[in-house]
């Protein structure tokens, strides 16, 4: 039995230890965690080979940088390290699944999950969207918000599909320059997610 197994040895505890190079407080720490960090990745992707892969992945960078670790809350850092993970995953595709859809189920999960967090990223894409030139952002919104095809967007403001796309590529383009890609790719589901809840 691991001599650090027992409720004695609070989370941060076992980090102090993990960062001594103590494999044993690893070990327990990876045992407490893994299973419902493993349903969580795979509740949203529904793959369990990729989301095995995603908590091993995790908790390997984790002993990896462990003399440089500065973690407040270990199940919340094992969370959102998961979560973003999960993300990295249906971008690249490794999810083998259609992407706007589970982005929506991400999205939310992590309304329901960390309904602050989620209104903190929502704001700064909100006062992003805001900076954006104004025909840029109008385009933007009928295409994210109201979810409306580049050929209805140009007949609304009657430019061609060509310039449609070029504002929403530029308005792309701003948002990578200022935002997380993994958060980014995420945030933009909000309306498909809240028509959800």
């Amino acid at each position: 039995m691991n001599k650090y197994s027992n409720a004695a040895y609070k989370d941060t505890a076992l980090l102090q230890l993990i960062r001594k190079g103590e494999e044993p407080a690893f070990t327990e720490l990876f045992y407490r965690y893994w299973q419902s960090l493993y349903e969580k990745a795979n509740t949203i992707l529904r793959n369990p080979a990729v989301s095995k892969d995603i908590v091993q992945d995790v908790f390997y960078s984790i002993w990896v940088r462990r003399a440089e670790l500065d973690i407040q809350s270990v199940k919340a850092y094992l969370e959102q390290a998961v979560r973003f993970q999960v993300f990295k995953a249906i971008r690249d595709h490794k999810a083998g699944l259609q992407m706007q859809e589970r982005l929506t189920a991400v999205t939310v999960d992590i309304m329901e999950d960390d309904p602050l967090l989620f209104k903190e990223h929502q704001e700064l894409l909100e006062y992003l969207i805001s900076k954006l030139p104004e025909d840029y952002r109008e385009a933007f919104r009928l295409s994210r918000q109201d979810q409306l095809s580049y050929k209805e967007i140009s007949q609304r403001l009657q430019i061609s599909e060509r310039s449609v796309e070029h504002r929403i590529a530029k308005s792309l383009e701003f948002f990578r320059t200022h935002y997380r890609y993994d958060l980014l790719i995420v945030m933009l589901m909000v309306t498909q997610a809240g028509k959800l809840l």
